[in-house]
């Protein structure tokens, strides 16, 4: 005998259908934490935008430039432009909207990439919330080091070949041969395309020690060696070849990253950010698998602290740890019963679930890069972009068209390479691999304005001083030529102040 339902029974379980819990919340705050970070984050100074104007170039002659164009310092060197697809990539959305659409852009990678990090936890954790707490341990490393620049478009791919690994080893294999596939973007996207491959050999290495040893887990060994070789193969479908590798090793080998750029250098234990992005989650990482109930194999603890060794080495490898680590950790949580929260869900209606969602939806969308022109009576635009950059003393530049070189800070090398290029090339930006030893130190002696830098300034014919006002590191070079008869103040606002060089107190250059 089947019961008959009423009208307000059948709006009693329509209600309960579309009701939002509050697992329902707990689910979107990963997600939320990676857009809220992500969205604040303006276009950096540094490693953005001499990437946009070699994707101009690349689209204007369709050709991959193959030696330095864009300085004086390093004119005419061979070197191999490995990002090209990503910085096209880039270029395309800030043609077609700016820093604002170019930030939106990069959270949505940021997002792509916690999506397989975050199924991966969900599907390890005994609990939702367990899982959903665990995918936040990825979720803030990843917003804060997915500075706006092709490595994002490497964090994606590796969290998918990662996801698809993993479910690989759980015995669905159909999605491997998406891997060659992935790859075969992926080596033109950004030189992070060494550690999938890195992580492919590992399962593979895995699946043939199972079968060493005769455990008979995985029947897909063969599977997975074909895509091994597909996807080793997939790296050569470049415009370099296998030249890439020497690129990807030149890079990280390259002694003037290692000495003079921080996030090549080892995090600090003292630092608030290494804090967050690296030390936090690995000792955190370390507690809980010490007092996890259920024993690590020894597979989660080689790669978990194959890759906490590689966050060790530099700050920019801590990402990299956090997508690998959360997944392992979210199987050894157990919270207490008395910290799960269940006695929230009675005491909160649906109707403050709802109010709760409300808030957390505006909080979002204010946060969204749009909505900058609403807070103030400035170009928006200007205020999407780090405020180190000398964009009014370009315009005054670019309007000038001055002859000779100029000297700047580095962290105003990009962006004059894109506004400026090719009427004036740089001394020393963010493509640091590029420049000698010597390069950087001659840069360094200037940039301090010690004993001598008149003389270095004079081997590299700088006729142009443009100094940023608001940097302790050029604070005493930006007295001595205040104070100097050999400098005249050609140009000055709130952050740059531009010098000429005078003889016999002469201007030595003229304008066109």
């Amino acid at each position: 005998m089947v019961e008959k339902r009423g009208p307000e029974d059948g709006r009693a379980m329509l209600r309960r259908s579309f009701s939002l819990e509050l697992d329902h919340l707990w689910l979107a705050v990963p997600f939320l934490l990676v857009v809220w970070i992500s969205s604040a984050v303006p276009l950096p100074a540094l490693d953005f935008w001499w990437h946009l104007k070699a994707a101009q170039i690349i689209l204007e002659t369709g050709s991959i430039p193959a030696t330095d164009i864009f300085s004086y310092t390093s004119a005419g060197k061979t070197y191999i432009l490995q990002n090209w697809l990503g910085e096209i990539a880039f270029y395309l959305v800030y043609r077609a909207g700016g820093p604002a659409l170019v930030i939106f852009f990069n959270t949505l990678l940021l997002l792509a990439a916690l999506v397989p990090v975050y199924l991966l936890c969900l599907q390890s954790a005994e609990s939702r919330r367990t899982g959903v707490l665990t995918s936040c341990l990825a979720a803030i490393p990843l917003a804060f080091q997915g500075n706006i620049r092709p490595q994002v478009f490497s964090f994606v791919v590796f969290a998918w070949f990662y996801f698809i690994l993993v479910r690989h080893r759980k015995g669905a294999s159909h999605a491997l041969w998406l891997l060659p596939l992935l790859m075969a973007f992926w080596v033109n996207l950004h030189g992070g395309f060494v550690l999938g491959l890195a992580l492919l050999l590992f399962f593979l290495g895995l699946d043939l020690l199972d079968a060493l040893l005769k455990r008979g887990r995985h029947p897909h060994l063969s599977r997975l060696i074909v895509v091994t070789l597909l996807t080793a193969a997939a790296t050569l479908l470049n415009p370099q070849l296998a030249g890439v590798y020497r690129y990807v090793a030149g890079v990280a080998a390259d002694p003037v990253s290692l000495r003079y750029v921080v996030e090549w250098q080892a995090p600090q234990i003292g630092n608030v950010a290494d804090i967050l992005r690296f030390f936090g989650p690995f000792f955190l990482g370390l507690f809980i698998l010490i007092r996890s109930d259920k024993r690590a194999s020894w597979e989660e603890l080689a790669l978990f602290m194959a890759l906490a060794f590689f966050g060790f080495t530099a700050r920019r490898n801590a990402a990299w740890f956090a997508l690998v680590g959360a997944p392992i950790l979210a199987r050894h949580i157990s919270l207490p019963s008395h910290v799960r929260l269940r006695s929230l869900e009675g005491g909160l209606t649906r109707r403050l679930n709802l109010l709760i969602a409300v808030l957390l939806l505006a909080a979002t969308v204010l946060g969204l890069p749009w909505l900058e022109r609403l807070r103030s009576s400035q170009d928006a635009d200007l205020l999407l972009l780090e405020p180190r950059l000398p964009v009014r003393a370009a315009d005054f530049l670019l309007t000038k068209r001055l002859e000779g070189r100029i000297f700047h800070p580095q962290h105003y090398g990009d962006y004059l390479i894109w506004r400026l290029w090719p009427h004036q090339l740089t001394f020393f930006d963010g493509r640091v691999h590029l420049f000698p030893m010597q390069v950087a130190e001659d840069y360094f002696t200037i940039q301090r304005g010690g004993a001598g830098w008149e003389e270095t300034a004079g081997k590299y014919g700088i006729q142009y001083l443009l100094l940023d006002r608001n940097d302790e590191d050029q604070s005493g070079l930006l007295k001595f030529a205040r104070d100097s008869d050999n400098w005249r103040v050609l140009y000055e606002d709130g952050r740059s102040v531009l010098f000429t060089r005078q003889i016999d107190g002469k201007t030595e250059c003229v304008t066109n």
